[in-house]
């Protein structure tokens, strides 16, 4: 499969030539990938209702509960086009199956470091008996291959199409230091808070990445470093960048959570629960510990905190308890796509 997807002749990419690619030597989670060819050409069907089914379809079979099947990468040169066709219904839930065919499923033990990992580096095995870890090696290198797609995406009007397109580009196996470039530039630039806090999780996650392969690289994740904590630590940002940013400095660095939310002891009359706020009353600006389902105290100063209520109603981003289905990484960029 590596060896197919790294042969796709560029006039198979660019013209969108699915029925020059061996579908039928592969499988997925419902059978024979002879099938994928009519999902891709229904995802660029005008009817938006077709479209839809189509991409369900198309994510239940190759990135099916956590596994991601060797068709997954097949398709990314495909569904790259596909996206940044702007008539095409579904763009933003293709990119994040790009994204997600990129990363795979572990679902063991997270620690500090993993918040920021993409995958392939354990040894797992698709219900076809091919391995997981080649799939989602094969479709970062895919993405590497047409990064220039993606970075286009950067400067698109819709903001949940830039997200994705940084959610993509983070899981990138190669031309890290274009792709750190671009993200950097289009941040600078960007004014939507759910885009900026994607966009500063891409970046740290590109340098956590390539933090081991050379000088330069290393020297790009401490500069990413410095800039997640100028994002987490300043009350002027939204907190949903605050948040995101936070996540990000704590995948790059061995120190102790940074926390922005600590609750006020008045209750909230729509949910009955404490409600909260990014700093502790008596501290002022400084970041707080985050409560748990027991309470934590404050870092600066120690006042007791009392359980985290289930809705933030002061950002109104959803605080679920849910676990998140993908990659450590993949619940990092839920929190932002789920914030209002």
């Amino acid at each position: 499969m590596r060896v197919v997807v790294a042969g796709l002749p560029v006039g198979v990419r660019e013209g969108l030539g699915y029925e020059r690619v061996p579908w039928d030597r592969f499988a997925h989670a419902n059978g024979s990938a002879a099938d994928v060819p009519e999902l891709l050409e229904g995802l660029r069907s005008g009817d938006a209702a077709v479209a839809g089914d189509c991409l369900s379809s198309l994510v239940g079979s190759v990135c099916h509960q956590g596994t991601r099947y060797a068709p997954a990468a097949l398709a990314v040169p495909f569904l790259l086009r596909i996206a940044a066709d702007r008539t095409a219904h579904p763009r933003v839930g293709v990119l994040f199956l790009v994204a997600e065919a990129a990363r795979d499923g572990y679902g063991g033990a997270a620690p500090q470091a993993g918040l920021l990992r993409v995958g392939g580096d354990h040894t797992r095995f698709d219900t076809g008996a091919y391995r997981e870890d080649w799939t989602v090696r094969a479709a970062r290198a895919a993405i590497a291959v047409d990064a220039h797609i993606p970075i286009a995406l950067l400067d698109d009007p819709d903001p949940r199409v830039r997200m994705g397109a940084a959610y993509v580009l983070s899981a990138a196996a190669q031309r890290a230091e274009r792709i750190s470039a671009a993200l950097h530039e289009s941040l600078r630039g960007e004014s939507d808070p759910r885009v900026c806090a994607g966009l500063i999780l891409a970046i740290a996650q590109l340098a956590h990445q390539h933090q081991h392969q050379h000088h330069q690289h290393r020297d790009r994740d401490r500069d990413a470093a410095v800039l997640a904590r100028a994002h987490w630590s300043d009350p002027a940002h939204p907190l949903v960048v605050r948040t995101a940013a936070a996540l990000a400095w704590l995948g790059l660095v061995d120190d102790p959570v940074p926390t922005i939310c600590a609750p006020t002891s008045r209750r909230s009359p729509r949910t009955n629960s404490t409600a909260w706020r990014p700093d502790c009353r008596r501290c002022g600006p400084s970041l707080t510990t985050a409560a748990s389902e027991r309470g934590r105290s404050c870092a600066g100063c120690s006042t007791r905190t009392s359980p985290r209520p289930p809705t933030i109603r002061r950002c109104g981003a959803r605080a679920e308890r849910t676990t998140h289905p993908f990659s450590p990484s993949s619940a990092t960029f839920a929190f932002v796509a789920t914030a209002p």
